[in-house]
């Protein structure tokens, strides 16, 4: 566990579930509703990617800091029912996708790719996918345990695929109209959670707190020391508390 810059403050303060320190930033993070699986993306100085991904209903890893052989040229997409699908980069100097990989979290090896295809959007049905060379983009269906074609999809039907939503709460974003700031801030079952930007000794600092009522049970940092205007922020994923430490530190608490 990792030295917390943290005050303790109640004794009904916020249980700690998960807290691990990484060598890199952490890019991007996805979750898995049903499974409780979150999985996460990090970036590298030599752009070198690693994903990780933890059971927070068994308390474990299922990987932890793997890699893939397209390291350098992937980059994570979504992750459901065991599986993380990555999007492969076209080239090194082309912002564009032209491939899938999907990893599976329990056997730790590929289940299938391929490389001629982008991703749309993932839905209930299987993965919306589209060839980037054709147009006008013909959109297909397919199935997500072995990536084979399941049907065509007009554009006028996105909407009937049915669409996988997480139970995210994301922050409303507040501005401090004579402060040149904001404070995210969220209630979530009498709790008032909201991140902020303070400075202390001339150190700039993104601050984490918890209220309750008008009692502060729980405070942490962000970024304990901005060198440039940043803002870093959280959000609750069924009742887990999760934000990123200095770019690199994932932590979780339940509340």
């Amino acid at each position: 566990m990792s030295n917390f810059d943290q005050m303790m403050l109640h004794k009904d303060t916020p249980k700690l579930l998960y807290s691990a320190q990484t060598n890199g930033i952490i890019w991007k993070i996805e979750v898995d509703d049903e499974l409780g699986i979150m999985v996460w993306e990090t970036r590298y100085p030599d752009k070198r990617l690693s994903f990780s991904a933890y059971d927070f209903i068994n308390q474990k890893f299922l990987v932890n800091d793997a890699k893939l052989k397209d390291e350098f040229s992937i980059s994570l997409s979504f992750t459901l029912k065991g599986l993380i699908f990555f999007q492969v980069q076209e080239s090194e100097n082309l912002p564009t996708f032209k491939g899938i990989i999907a990893f599976n979290l329990y056997t730790q090896k590929i289940q299938w790719e391929n490389y001629s295809i982008t991703i749309q959007q993932q839905a209930k049905e299987g993965i919306l996918v589209f060839n980037p060379k054709i147009f006008p983009r013909n959109f297909e269906l397919l199935n997500q345990e072995n990536g084979q074609f399941i049907r065509k999809i007009n554009l006028k039907d996105f909407s009937t695929l049915g669409v996988i939503h997480r139970d995210i709460l994301l922050p409303e974003v507040i501005l401090k109209e004579f402060e040149n700031s904001s404070i995210n801030l969220l209630n979530h079952k009498g709790l008032t959670i909201k991140s902020q930007l303070e400075t202390h000794d001339d150190i700039l600092k993104n601050s984490i707190s918890i209220l309750e009522g008008h009692q502060l049970i729980f405070k942490d940092y962000l970024n304990s020391n901005i060198q440039k205007l940043a803002f870093d922020t959280f959000f609750v994923w069924q009742d887990r508390l999760v934000y990123i430490k200095n770019k690199s530190e994932i932590v979780t608490y339940l509340v």
